[in-house]
């Protein structure tokens, strides 16, 4: 996706699923995960999708990490007390 509102939330739900992420460094901003391939221009995108591409282990690394993130930080109790205490 190279433009559109929402873009932490899509990538929080991609990681949630799984999915290896690569994102620009405006994309990911707010994100506190290190599980994350970031690219900002043409070059760099090529290199994170030829590494991805080259490598089973990485792809199920970072999937694996990414979440053991989402459980840790974005799970629904974690979440919901958040917002109670912005309420409170």
């Amino acid at each position: 996706m190279r433009k559109g509102s929402g873009i932490r939330i899509k990538i929080i739900e991609a990681m949630s699923y799984g999915i290896p992420i690569i994102t620009t460094s405006k994309g990911c901003e707010g994100i506190y995960c290190y599980d994350l391939l970031i690219s900002n221009n043409a070059e760099e995108m090529i290199n994170c999708l030829k590494l991805l591409s080259g490598s089973i282990s990485l792809r199920y690394d970072l999937c694996k990490r990414e979440k053991d993130f989402i459980s840790k930080y974005y799970n629904k109790n974690k979440v919901s007390q958040g917002i109670l205490n912005v309420y409170k």
